[in-house]
């Protein structure tokens, strides 16, 4: 979006994010409110909105499609398509962003705390850093990658931890597909960083792999020894 786009709709989507929140409630009726603070003639901007979402393929696919593909084809301004596109890449980033976890008591309550990353379409790594009896000193998103690959060093991992004092690291990632089982990539990164975390100090409790609706640990699963 260009700075004449963005100043046009900035109004627009202070008033929308605060009525609706960043990302809340049903993608239509979030698009009904921006067709009718942009247009308050339409009159029927739910049935619209409906139309528009079921044309696209969802909200997420509606703001991936180019602005003016969607204008043109129905007859709106671009800048009304351009605001909903950056409500819902907004939504979008909140919805992506953890709630925080004072204290790690499994894999389920790391599990929990991911949970949402399940819906991005990258795969995303994260570390824990933890302090005595599992408290949580360090939340940090070290690399992100493609759909099915997060490429990322030693280095990348243990600088942030060695940095907050944590004792004891917690991996977690996500599977874009949905099914957490671990790849042989999985297992190989998990091992090194074991092993890595031995000489720095830093030891690996857990690496929990967030799948749609479920997860994997590695260490429930018996698989953090170093061969």
């Amino acid at each position: 979006m260009d700075d004449s786009i963005r100043e046009a709709v900035a109004p627009l989507r202070r008033k929308c994010l605060e009525e609706q929140g960043v990302g809340g409630g049903d993608p239509a009726d979030l698009l009904a409110r921006w067709l009718l603070l942009s247009a308050p003639a339409l009159d029927t901007s739910r049935d619209l909105a409906v139309q528009l979402l079921a044309w696209s393929g969802g909200a997420i696919a509606l703001a991936r499609t180019p602005s003016g593909v969607v204008a043109e084809r129905w007859a709106l301004e671009r800048r009304v398509v351009e605001a909903f596109q950056a409500a819902v890449q907004l939504g979008a980033a909140a919805a992506l962003t953890p709630g925080a976890l004072v204290r790690v008591t499994g894999s389920r309550s790391v599990f929990e705390r991911f949970m949402p990353m399940a819906r991005h379409p990258r795969e995303c790594f994260w570390v824990l850093g933890l302090g005595a009896r599992n408290h949580v000193l360090l939340e940090e998103r070290v690399a992100e990658g493609t759909a099915n690959l997060c490429a990322l060093s030693p280095r990348d991992v243990f600088r942030p931890l060695v940095a907050a004092g944590a004792i004891q690291a917690v991996l977690v990632h996500n599977h874009p597909s949905g099914d957490p089982t671990p790849s042989a990539e999985d297992l190989s990164l998990t091992r090194r960083l074991v092993a890595a975390g031995e000489l720095v100090g830093v030891g690996i409790l857990d690496h929990v792999i967030v799948g749609a609706a479920t997860w994997t640990s590695l260490l429930d699963e018996g698989l953090m020894e170093v061969e």
